[in-house]
């Protein structure tokens, strides 16, 4: 026996006879709205199948490895792939970039790459230091040149971690504004993908300068890796984003050459 129960003012009750439950219809304000019938309880369970989140789809970049802590969770796993893909595959490393947007973990894997020419010039500091303050105490008890020289290994300890943040983010800022310069930031992905990019091209950069007969190599060639890695992120053509990277380092030939010829000039004059 199934009952059917219509209420409103127009519609009172219906019977239907059925081996079912009840089932009430209602119709406010002559609107239908009805309860379904009840659920086989011998139907299947069905449940709506969709990927997680953290599965990208087909077609679709995870982060950058260093960043990936669910694909890549151990830190030296993570930083072993990041050279890997450098070596490898250097395209999809950079495509991978403005997956994110955040700044933290570019800086911290261009720090990271800085250690070992940080411990470096804390060593040469350090002995310089020992060896000038020993001097200085030999040449006069009273000068101040032994304090000096006791802490150029502060100096040479801290100097570098503070030049590769200002290098990541003024020299981010400078490349992004060269960019510009040279119409590369028509399909711009922003400043903070520019500085994503210079972090980590920093990071590789200041690990191998530290290769004998290598570092000028780096030195001259690394912009123009720089240049290629910013035109694939802001999609520009390739020749915009090598002129972007290499105009800072002529201006600064161009600034320092000038310096050196204003002083030559004014020796001669003397």
């Amino acid at each position: 026996m199934l009952e059917v129960q219509c209420s409103n003012r127009y519609l009172s009750k219906v019977d239907y006879t059925s081996d079912a439950s009840t089932l009430w219809i209602d119709f406010p304000f002559l609107g239908m709205c009805m309860d379904s019938f009840p659920q086989d309880p011998y139907q299947p369970p069905s449940a709506e199948l969709l990927a997680p989140e953290s599965v990208p789809r087909e077609g679709e970049l995870r982060p950058i490895p260093f960043e990936d802590l669910e694909a890549t969770p151990g830190f030296w796993r993570r930083v072993g792939v990041m050279f890997q893909l450098l070596f490898t595959n250097p395209h999809q490393l950079v495509d991978r970039i403005p997956v994110t947007e955040g700044l933290s973990a570019p800086l911290r894997f261009a720090l990271f790459c800085a250690l070992p020419i940080t411990l470096l010039m804390a060593l040469l500091g350090i002995l310089m230091g020992v060896m000038g303050g020993f001097l200085a105490t030999q040449a006069s008890s009273k000068g101040p040149g032994a304090w000096l020289f006791a802490g150029m290994g502060f100096l040479y300890t801290v100097m570098m971690p503070v030049s590769v943040v200002v290098g990541f983010f003024l020299g981010g800022v400078i490349n992004h504004f060269f960019l510009w310069i040279w119409g590369g930031l028509r399909q711009s992905q922003g400043l903070t993908q520019t500085l994503r990019a210079n972090g980590y091209y920093l990071g590789f950069f200041m690990l191998f300068y530290l290769v004998p007969l290598l570092n000028f190599l780096v030195l001259l060639g690394g912009p123009a890796l720089l240049g290629l890695a910013l035109a694939r992120v802001h999609r520009t053509d390739t020749w915009r984003g090598i002129c972007a990277a290499y105009t800072p380092l002529c201006c600064g030939c161009i600034a320092y050459a000038g310096v050196f010829g204003i002083l030559a000039a004014m020796g001669q004059l003397k």
